[in-house]
């Protein structure tokens, strides 16, 4: 299985594929229509994808869905809340997971490693 964190900007999205937590390919995929739909019809049915919470998120969730197994759609204030974090209790855990969708916890953990994968790269681009 591999798991997709997409970081989703205006015009495009970068793509980090993750595979037993290494990242094994990275992407810079267009955001125009007929174009990330070509993308998505590449996807394996397997695939799980996380993304945030974003102005464009429901539109390339609901492109992406029919393609792969399942999409996260992760609260970006969570998700940074948890991956710094230096105190983690089960209740602020169990109001997350009420709050978020059912899968929100394996997002998080997708996209802390495709956030730590792309900071790891050595050109990595600023913003």
């Amino acid at each position: 299985m591999r798991i997709l964190g997409m970081d989703i900007h205006r015009s495009f999205a970068q793509v980090a594929f993750l595979v037993d937590g290494q990242v094994t390919k990275e992407a810079r995929v267009d955001l125009a229509h007929d174009r990330f739909l070509k993308f998505a019809k590449t996807l394996e049915p397997t695939d799980e994808v996380a993304i945030e919470a974003t102005r464009n998120s429901s539109a390339v969730e609901r492109i992406l869905r029919p393609f792969v197994k399942r999409v996260a759609v992760a609260n970006p204030r969570l998700v940074r809340a948890i991956a710094y974090a230096r105190v983690k209790t089960d209740k602020i855990d169990a109001v997350i997971r009420q709050r978020e969708a059912e899968y929100v916890e394996r997002a998080e953990r997708a996209y802390e490693r495709m956030v730590e994968a792309w900071k790891e790269r050595p050109s990595a681009p600023a913003g």
